[in-house]
């Protein structure tokens, strides 16, 4: 960082040398030309004057300039060159400057003259005697102003960049110190940028969430673990009569049962959190996946009895498949575990232009309203006294909220305690 913070200095203060250097060049030109534009035109004026009382003192214009004097007739036929042979230039007629003078009463132009070999400003005006008066004066190109300050801008850019570099240094450790000396062990107690203090507050955040997931995960696995453990070493005291060995063997059996699906939920949204949508996504019917899904879950549905009401649509969007099964899935199982015997289970699923919507209600235990910010947490159950008889992980509904996130979707939910619970899924055709 340091290291980019000056290599961005040095650039930046090279990049304003040049700009300066150019702005200051180009105003010079221009200041430049504008005074000399101004200095012929006084003199034009002059000459004109002096002409008008003596035609024939032709030879004493030189007193008025040293800049180059020429007088034009009608037809563009030099009569008069303070420096060269009139005799010997050509028709001037064509020259910008003076068919503009022709035209408009005066005219300029800029351009390289072979017979001075050099840049020259070419000002000519029309006298009152119909002939036009030419000045020519020598000026610096731009290119030359721009040559002449070379050396000098090289100088200062040389310069700078010593100046940039100890500057930088001395300001990039003055801006890192707080950073490198953040405590991550308590984040909020440390005294730095207002630009950092979200990030140290999202940090903050997160640990705690991670801390809370490893004793969660601890927690979860020991209990079926430890329930394991206690059956087999009973057994193996032989502290166990032999009539009900089958019933310590199917309880060892569950909880080892328990145990997989908790440790398969937490590889699935491990696995979710490093997917990436991929470059070509699958075909997805909706219906079919939640025909499937109350397929899976029909003997826990016949065993509580429950009625189980669909409108479905035949839906098509794109998606992945085992993403979508895998959130539907969880949904209606919960729908499912928590509902009531005899209750009931109604599932809509309808389209729009651009999106997928499914409905899942039921007449379930309900979520209390202080837990549903916190019902999609990993592990987090709420009313413990109703969830702790339901076989579960606490991972289905963060398995969901992650699943939705990778196809980009939307969930929402609607809950009253006692009554029942609706979650309504929003899925985009085009992910």
């Amino acid at each position: 960082m340091e290291k980019k913070i000056r290599k961005n200095m040095m650039t930046v203060s090279v990049i304003i040398a040049l700009i300066t250097y150019i702005a200051c060049s180009l105003t010079l030109y221009w200041t430049m030309m504008i005074s000399l534009d101004r200095e012929i035109k006084s003199i034009s004026v002059q000459i004109a004057s002096y002409l008008a009382d003596d035609k024939n003192a032709l030879n004493s214009l030189s007193i008025f300039s040293e800049s180059r004097i020429t007088l034009i007739n009608e037809d563009g036929t030099v009569f008069f060159d303070s420096i060269k042979d009139s005799a010997t230039l050509e028709n001037h007629l064509n020259r910008p400057e003076v068919v503009n003078a022709f035209k408009k009463g005066e005219g300029r132009s800029l351009r390289f003259s072979t017979s001075l070999d050099s840049q020259t400003y070419y000002y000519a005006v029309l006298l009152s005697d119909g002939i036009v008066l030419r000045i020519a004066s020598e000026t610096q190109s731009l290119n030359n102003i721009f040559l002449s300050g070379l050396i000098v801008t090289g100088t200062v850019m040389i310069l700078l960049l010593i100046t940039a570099v100890f500057f930088s240094k001395k300001l990039t450790q003055n801006i890192i110190r707080p950073i490198n000396q953040i405590d991550f062990n308590d984040p909020l107690s440390n005294t730095t940028y207002p630009e950092i203090r979200p990030l140290l507050e999202n940090f903050e955040r997160h640990e705690k969430m991670r801390k809370e997931f490893s004793a969660n995960v601890s927690h979860e696995l020991k209990t079926p673990l430890t329930s394991i453990s206690g059956y087999a070493e009973i057994m193996a005291n032989g502290l166990v009569k032999e009539e009900d060995i089958p019933l310590f063997s199917q309880k060892i059996y569950d909880e080892s049962r328990n145990l997989f699906h908790k440790i398969e939920d937490i590889i699935r949204i491990s696995r979710l959190d490093e997917s990436h949508l991929p470059a070509q996504l699958e075909d997805v019917n909706y219906r079919t996946v939640i025909e499937s899904v109350l397929g899976h879950l029909d003997q826990q549905i016949q065993t509580k009895q429950i009625h189980v009401q669909t409108v479905l649509m035949n839906v098509t969007g794109k998606g992945i498949i085992s993403v979508v099964e895998e959130i539907l899935y969880n949904l209606i199982e919960n729908a499912v575990k928590y509902n009531k015997d005899h209750g009931s289970i109604s599932i809509k699923l309808y389209d729009d232009a651009q999106k997928i919507y499914i409905e899942i209600q039921d007449t379930g235990i309900g979520i209390a309203k202080e837990d549903l910010p916190r019902i999609y947490e990993r592990f987090y159950r709420s009313d413990k006294s109703h969830s702790q008889k339901v076989e579960g992980s606490g991972l289905g509904l963060s398995i969901v909220k992650h699943g939705l996130a990778l196809l980009n979707g939307e969930i929402h939910v609607e809950s009253e305690l006692g009554k029942g619970t609706t979650f309504r899924v929003i899925f985009k055709k085009k992910p």
